[in-house]
């Protein structure tokens, strides 16, 4: 609570906000517009519209609303964000949002951390072929993984460094799909990186819609207590750089995308 506190406060005196992310997101000297992005405060009773790029806007399920509105630390207008209480998530309009074929790839959000917190965002087709990826806390975790599987549920993980319930953070992960072996992905939180993992070259397509606040192949895994602010997914063939180098530019681009956002450098929030 004095953490959250001291954030706040430091926070409001300086410019800070989601809308200093640009959406022009440049890996490897090649500039990508995001497949889709959202923000908190636009989440709705009805739907979830996308801010500026995405297909036809997710909707609301069955279940326990989320509560909206729920204010941010940030001092921009486009600062808010959505609680996930438990039952309620939102489904893509379409199957093609978020869809990851053999593209490298990039993902960031920006959430506070629910004390039952699980995945807040996946594009997986369903519980007997789990193509597709998923961002979250996985049960019993501690960390932000980023999880990729193939149609025959084999699949690669990586994890950011460690996370605790009710803790403001920005995440940066990046995939680079032809590092089957080492180098293939990265999950940063607040600008530091985790450890470096193998992926997968296969096609992750899925027809299954984009799925924000649930696991996309189990609704019935509902994010609980987890504000979400932003979240955004750019994909381009060939786009990361090879090897160690890659990864180490996915961190140096984190840590530059967190100082954009916070006014702060890596790792500090005050």
């Amino acid at each position: 609570m004095i953490l959250a506190r001291r954030r706040s406060v430091s926070l409001a005196r300086r410019r800070s906000g989601v809308r200093l992310l640009n959406p022009s997101l440049v890996i490897n000297g090649t500039a990508v517009t995001p497949a889709f992005r959202v923000r908190g405060g636009d989440a709705n009773g009805t739907n979830w519209p996308y801010w500026g790029y995405g297909g036809t806007a997710p909707t609301l399920q069955a279940g326990t609303a989320p509560s909206y509105n729920q204010g941010s630390v940030f001092t921009g207008i486009d600062d808010d964000s959505v609680d996930f209480n438990g039952g309620g998530y939102y489904k893509g309009g379409d199957t093609t949002t978020g869809d990851v074929a053999t593209e490298d790839f990039a993902f960031e959000a920006v959430v506070k951390v629910g004390a039952a917190s699980k995945y807040f965002a996946a594009k997986l087709l369903n519980v007997t072929t789990y193509q597709g990826w998923v961002v979250g806390v996985p049960a019993g975790g501690t960390s932000i993984v980023l999880t990729v599987q193939k149609a025959d549920g084999a699949g690669c993980t990586a994890s950011s460094p460690a996370v605790t319930a009710g803790q403001l953070i920005h995440i940066f992960a990046a995939c680079n799909r032809d590092e089957t072996v080492s180098n293939g992905m990265v999950v940063c939180v607040d600008g530091v990186a985790g450890a470096t993992a193998a992926t997968l070259s296969e096609t992750l397509s899925s027809a299954r819609e984009l799925h924000l606040g649930t696991f996309s192949y189990d609704p019935a895994t509902y994010v609980y207590g987890t504000n979400v602010y932003y979240v955004a997914l750019w994909k381009q063939a060939n786009w990361l750089a090879a090897g160690a180098g890659g990864m180490t530019e996915i961190a140096s681009i984190a840590a530059s995308r967190f100082a954009a956002l916070t006014g702060r450098v890596p790792g500090s929030w005050t």
